[in-house]
């Protein structure tokens, strides 16, 4: 493909199988090295960056990529990245996005809506660690820097922002109780990773158990159907095993039934997903102590 051919660069959005592409022109990288290739996609490195083409078709040119032994990587807008592989190509989160969706889930929340024309995204925790967190994957994925106030002596980070509203609620962020799903079709190990350390930190616990030598490790939540999705990701991502039951009634009067994800495998999620609340971090430490003791 010769200089001043016609490139269609694909917009923000990519679906499984095929590019959503714009009609944007773009000059193709004259004589462009192939230098990588994943079934029908080939990669191509020229003056102007990388050339992603599939057969005859540039599916975009991009300024950086990632090219590992079975997959590409590349980076779109508002923390999304483009994968591809041998079965074809996907969005996936960035680490960030992952982040801000699993704490969204925790602690956070996403208000308003057309009804009201209001577009509010606010996180509240005990743990100040984890609202620096959040005000920092926002900005990482969109830009943009949350307001900080204390909100019933806790503190909380906030904004007004449509196009970070729809953005997260479009990928099932939670706007109310019992709402939110886990992104797995956008994540890779690595996000899927942080997705779990990051609702860990906000709803998980790490208690001595009953004999106190040993510590349990739980999720906790009222969202059953999220908590059953969190089992099936740490089992066929991580190869860890868990328990789901509810929590007796007697711990929650006048409330929902709530739900408990004890982790069966301790050292492995300890290892692999743990958290960044500062009590946690602590007590996974001593489990981790132990086994190496």
């Amino acid at each position: 493909m010769g200089a001043g051919n016609r490139v269609r660069q694909f917009e923000h959005r990519f679906y499984q199988g095929e590019p959503s592409l714009s009609d944007a022109v773009e000059t193709c990288n004259e004589g462009g090295e192939p230098i990588a290739k994943f079934g029908e996609y080939q990669i191509l490195s020229g003056a102007d960056g990388y050339e992603l083409v599939k057969g005859r078709r540039t599916v975009g040119i991009f300024k950086e990529a990632s090219i590992e032994s079975e997959r590409a990587i590349f980076k779109l807008s508002t923390g999304m990245l483009l994968e591809v592989t041998d079965d074809g190509t996907r969005e996936i989160f960035t680490k960030a996005k992952a982040g801000l969706h699993g704490l969204t889930a925790s602690d956070g929340s996403l208000y308003g809506g057309r009804r009201t024309h209001s577009y509010n995204i606010r996180f509240e925790s005990e743990s100040p660690e984890l609202v620096d967190l959040y005000s920092e994957y926002f900005e990482d994925v969109y830009d943009r820097q949350m307001q900080r106030d204390i909100d019933r002596g806790f503190p909380r980070a906030m904004i007004g922002d449509k196009m970070a509203f729809y953005d997260l609620k479009n990928y099932s962020a939670k706007t109310g109780p019992y709402t939110w799903d886990v992104p797995i079709a956008y994540l890779d190990k690595e996000g899927a990773a942080e997705w779990l350390k990051c609702f860990f930190s906000g709803d998980g616990t790490v208690k001595l158990a009953c004999a106190g030598k040993d510590y349990d490790i739980a999720f906790d939540s009222t969202h059953r159907a999220g908590l059953e999705q969190i089992q099936a990701l740490l089992l066929e991502e991580f190869g860890i095993r868990s328990t789901l039951k509810p929590r007796p009634r007697r711990d929650r009067p006048g409330h929902r039934p709530g739900y408990n994800l004890r982790i069966r495998d301790e050292v492995k999620f300890a290892e692999e997903i743990g958290s960044y609340k500062k009590e946690h971090i602590e007590r996974l430490k001593k489990i981790l102590e132990k086994k190496r003791g």
